[in-house]
């Protein structure tokens, strides 16, 4: 973490914290943030979470306190502070009190449901080429992700679900690793009924 020091002496029972640039109080830092005298508790959760790339799961790169705003993990919106509850701890919700209300009504959570998911599998066929890897199609209502080495099913069932879409956030999730690639709908099928694609020449 930089080291930064304090404009001016501490008043009595604070510390300054080098991400937010205020004087807060001693029970705004951690133990080890004490000693070494770096971010507060709010400030340090999110440079851990920036430091690492966003969450990797849950809620996206969260926003320093220090803005003034932050955003909600649930709908995406970005609001004041005032939007969100503190938790007992005093630290913010990630929701905002408006989901925290239940106010989404279920359509726009179905919506909200629709667009993330659409948006996941996009993301993915782009990381692995956006384009069948057997007859070159490149219309995304047509193209899938396979297993090279095949034993899609048996890595399915490691997962929480078979669907597609649980698929598609594991391989988010995983930083898009090797042995997958993108094959249209028609070529997937050849290749799981009859152990390869038409087009492929014969071995």
């Amino acid at each position: 973490m930089p080291p930064s020091t304090a404009p001016h002496a501490a008043p009595s029972g604070h510390r300054w914290c080098a991400r937010c640039k205020r004087f807060l109080l001693f029970d705004s830092f951690s133990n080890s943030q004490k000693r070494r005298g770096g971010y507060c508790r709010q400030c340090n959760r999110s440079w851990q979470v920036e430091r690492q790339g966003g969450y990797k799961k849950g809620p996206i790169l969260q926003l320093p306190v220090s803005s003034g705003v932050r955003r909600c993990s649930r709908c995406g919106i970005v609001a004041v502070l005032d939007a969100f509850y503190r938790n007992s701890r005093g630290r913010f919700t990630s929701w905002c009190k408006l989901c925290v209300r239940g106010r989404l009504t279920p359509e726009m959570n179905r919506v909200a449901a629709r667009t993330g998911r659409a948006k996941r599998r996009t993301q993915v066929l782009a990381a692995y080429g956006n384009v069948c890897a057997c007859c070159s199609e490149t219309t995304p209502v047509f193209l899938a992700i396979d297993h090279i080495a095949g034993g899609g099913t048996k890595h399915r069932k490691t997962l929480t679900s078979d669907s597609s879409h649980v698929l598609y956030q594991w391989l988010k999730r995983n930083d898009y690793p090797p042995g997958f690639q993108v094959l249209c709908h028609n070529c997937n099928w050849a290749k799981h009924a009859l152990g390869r694609c038409p087009h492929q020449p014969a071995p």
